[in-house]
């Protein structure tokens, strides 16, 4: 190509975070590793946070903001010459990019058209807690790249996924995360218009409808929410979706929360139990599925369904456990360890329910070692499995 840049990074700032700085120091080592040149676009960033990217930036364009996304990283992509594109946000910081270095340093580099690495998505800035989403956000820089999309925006054309360099890299993003269910809610009420109108003007666009459930669900609108996903859902039962298991299972786990705030147990429990026997989905579909199979069963009373459910949820945990590198191959989304123990701390306290329903105490002893008490309880099962500790205790 005609330019010395090996890779151009372009990012919008906004606001001064408390994660900015980290962000700027994480990407240094490119800077020391081969000619790089960074874009940043101004979209009305306090002068803080401009004189700091001012120490790092290759020129900095300001940007009047217009509520959409693709507009202001289009500003900045158009400035971009590198052979490779990357963008990030200034609310993210990599945690070590040795390995994209070490890529675009080799010839492997021109087999590939795209590289994807991780990102966490931190849910508060106090917890621990994140899940982490594969996510393809450098590719190689061709005249014809563009974003699109107001909100959620994505590259077009879209990245060749059997072209891409799947990398353990990753960054520590707290866009989601909020101080306050205030702040958490301003967030959703910002990008829900957004999505609403996006929606509109892209028509069955299955990513785009998922993000607006899942709005509608962060703003404790579970209607909205089913009522979004219904025809998805219903496609999935006629196999009538590709294969995308990442998005299926995000789809599979808005929906059945929000038919559990709904109360809607039978739709939930028909539901999860015909997807369950279906040949086209991946184990991690099936381990959203068999979780709220169980837990639909159970609140309907039907114990023995609901054990034999928990007992299909268990199976496939444990294979994800003794084989995390698989779900990777089949889902482009994958959850936090915390997460998956709350799970399946909850499926053992049901479980210890069943087992103590059925008179069967060596079971029941057996669910009750692995309770933890102190998971989040929403179900009221902590006490219960109390109830049943004191009983047993009295037993000879």
């Amino acid at each position: 190509m005609d330019n010395n840049f090996r890779l151009s990074l372009s990012m919008l700032v906004s606001r001064y975070t408390d994660q900015f700085e980290q962000c700027l120091t994480s990407i240094q080592p490119f800077f020391d590793a081969f000619p790089t040149e960074f874009i940043v676009v101004d979209t009305g960033a306090p002068k803080e946070a401009i004189n700091l990217a001012k120490k790092y930036a290759t020129q900095i364009v300001s940007f009047a903001w217009c509520d959409d996304f693709s507009k202001a990283r289009n500003a900045g992509l158009r400035l971009c010459s590198g052979d490779w594109f990357l963008f990030l946000d200034d609310d993210e910081y990599f945690d070590d990019v040795t390995e994209i270095i070490d890529f675009l340093k080799s010839p492997d580099a021109d087999n590939y058209t795209s590289l994807s690495y991780c990102v966490h998505d931190y849910l508060s800035y106090d917890k621990p807690a994140y899940c982490s989403g594969r996510v393809t956000r450098m590719v190689k820089r061709t005249d014809d790249l563009r974003f699109i999309h107001r909100i959620h925006e994505c590259f077009d054309p879209e990245p060749l996924l059997h072209l891409e360099k799947r990398t353990s890299v990753f960054t520590h993003h707290y866009g989601y995360a909020a101080k306050t269910p205030q702040e958490l809610h301003a967030h959703s009420r910002r990008n829900l218009p957004l999505l609403i109108e996006e929606c509109r003007q892209s028509p069955g666009d299955y990513r785009l409808e998922v993000l607006l459930a899942n709005e509608y669900a962060l703003l404790n609108q579970p209607d909205q929410a089913h009522e979004t996903l219904l025809p998805w859902v219903q496609k999935l039962l006629h196999h009538e979706l590709p294969q995308m298991e990442y998005m299926h299972a995000w789809t599979l786990e808005t929906y059945f929360e929000a038919l559990f705030s709904i109360r809607s147990f039978h739709e939930m429990q028909d539901t999860a139990l015909a997807l369950l026997n279906a040949e086209d989905l991946g184990f991690v579909c099936k381990w959203v599925l068999a979780y709220y199979g169980g837990i639909a069963s159970a609140l309907l009373g039907q114990y023995p369904l609901a054990a034999d459910t928990f007992r299909i949820f268990f199976l496939i945990n444990d294979y994800m456990t003794e084989h995390p590198e698989d779900q990777w191959m089949e889902n482009k989304y994958q959850y936090n360890p915390d997460y998956v123990g709350n799970q399946v701390d909850l499926a053992n306290k049901f479980m210890c329910v069943i087992s103590y329903n059925n008179q069967n105490y060596e079971q029941t002893r057996c669910f009750l070692s692995k309770v933890n008490f102190e998971t989040e309880d929403a179900f009221g099962m902590n006490d219960t499995c109390k109830q049943i500790a004191n009983f047993l205790a009295t037993l000879p």
